[in-house]
């Protein structure tokens, strides 16, 4: 799936003030937007993830129930609104499960928390050992995605006004 410019600069307003709302890093969400749905709200993944942010339908109910989101509805998360707050939100709770560290609240996004806990307990938490203990490709590939994305965010929301 590819994007262009135009489908983030649709994008760039919200996930500035979504990342903002929710307190985690600006470049960070959209390199996770990116990263999991190249900025298409329509997007769904073979195990069923939905949206800008690919959010599983059972974290959907989760994250729905702890911002008070009566009548939570999976098709809910097609919407770039909610996507967005959602998978923020959510990102930002894995930030603070994981003491600010961004490899493993990331890992943890895309593999969940539970490998996440096994590799960080026998990396001992050194995060050059956590990162080689990662035996999902597909996870040591998503953080390969996110990490060059948000760098490239990061530049992009530091000396410009604009992420295009």
């Amino acid at each position: 799936v590819s994007y262009t410019h135009l489908d983030v600069y649709k994008r760039q307003g919200a996930i500035r003030r979504t990342a903002a709302e929710a307190g985690v890093p600006a470049q960070l969400l959209f390199a996770l937007v990116r990263q999991e749905s190249r900025f298409k709200a329509d997007a769904v993944s073979n195990a069923g993830a939905v949206g800008l942010t690919q959010m599983m339908p059972d974290t959907g109910a989760l994250v729905a129930g702890w911002l008070g989101d009566e009548g939570f509805q999976p098709d809910d998360l097609r919407d770039p609104g909610t996507s967005l707050r959602y998978g923020a939100r959510f990102l930002a709770w894995l930030l603070e499960r994981y003491d600010g560290r961004v490899w493993p609240a990331l890992a943890a996004y895309n593999a969940g928390p539970g490998p996440v806990d096994g590799w960080l307990e026998a990396s001992d938490g050194d995060m050059e050992v956590f990162l080689e203990l990662i035996d999902y490709p597909e996870t040591s590939s998503y953080l390969r995605g996110v990490a060059v994305a948000s760098a490239l965010y990061r530049c992009c929301l530091l000396y410009t006004s604009r992420c295009v």
